[in-house]
């Protein structure tokens, strides 16, 4: 039976090749159309493991910053981070909103980030150098780099600077109004014959600030709201104000990071280390 078999198969390898030698341009054909389906196939298993490969970078370089706090000072925000991921975190960025609220709002705010309000600025990474002084101790700011962290680097200061322009978000224009500093805000929006009045009758203000970071590759890897409250325009004369214990309303605890300020209001305002 085997043989059979055998001599039938082999008798049936002959014609096929009897065929190809008589119709060698079908042969041609026929071998370029599998050799382009085979480079085909190797080229999409190259691109597979392309991507394999780069989301293992990705992953493997990947930065994790943790706010280890924050809070304003002399009209400047300032954060301390520890990036405890894989890989270097860029384009470091803060952003403060401040915005109208409707007469005789009661509702919480909204939290969500609306890219149209915020104004994102860069941050500076500065080393604080305290010293005693003639009349106490006063903290020198040295610049030692701009809007990165390194894995593995903790306890990082950084700050972005709000005492020359203060921006306020005006719904009712939909779009950003810029103030002289935080006097000439307040100012503006104690007087309704002002150009840039934008108070809506209330006093009432939502104070928010949000934070994002980039990869290496600079992919935002996370961005979102770190503080939400309201204050009385009244009650405050500083950036540094709005979030004193006492003028903080309605604050939204859900998820967010309290300022420096709120855990320790008195040691805070009056010592001048920075919170520290």
């Amino acid at each position: 039976m085997t043989t059979i078999f055998l001599e039938r198969g082999t008798q049936l390898l002959q014609e096929i090749l009897n065929v190809l030698n008589q119709n060698q341009g079908a042969l041609s054909v026929l071998l370029s159309f599998l050799l382009v389906i085979a480079y085909i196939a190797q080229y999409r298993s190259m691109e597979k493991q392309r991507e394999i490969l780069e989301e293992q970078t990705k992953l493997s370089h990947q930065p994790v910053i943790a706010i280890d706090k924050w809070y304003i000072k002399d009209d400047a925000l300032f954060f301390e981070l520890s990036n405890i991921g894989s890989g270097t975190a860029k384009d470091i960025e803060l952003a403060i909103l401040i915005a109208p609220l409707p007469e005789n709002t009661d509702t919480h705010l909204d939290r969500t980030i609306n890219s149209e309000e915020i104004i994102w600025n860069e941050v500076n990474q500065i080393q604080e150098q305290e010293y005693m002084a003639e009349y106490g101790t006063e903290v020198s700011h040295q610049v030692i780099g701009r809007g990165a962290l390194r894995a593995g680097e903790t306890g990082v200061t950084v700050f972005a600077p709000y005492s020359i322009v203060i921006e306020c978000w005006d719904p009712e224009s939909n779009d950003h109004v810029f103030y002289s500093g935080f006097d000439n805000f307040k100012e503006t929006n104690l007087d309704e014959e002002e150009d840039h009045y934008v108070n809506t009758g209330n006093d009432l203000f939502k104070f928010q600030v949000s934070f994002k970071y980039s990869n290496s590759l600079s992919d935002v890897i996370e961005e979102k709201l770190i503080w939400s409250q309201k204050f009385n325009i009244h009650e405050v004369d500083s950036l540094m104000d709005i979030v004193k214990a006492e003028n903080v309303r309605d604050e939204d605890p859900r998820e967010t990071i309290q300022p420096q300020n709120l855990r320790q209001p008195s040691s805070f305002y009056n010592n001048n280390s920075g919170g520290r």
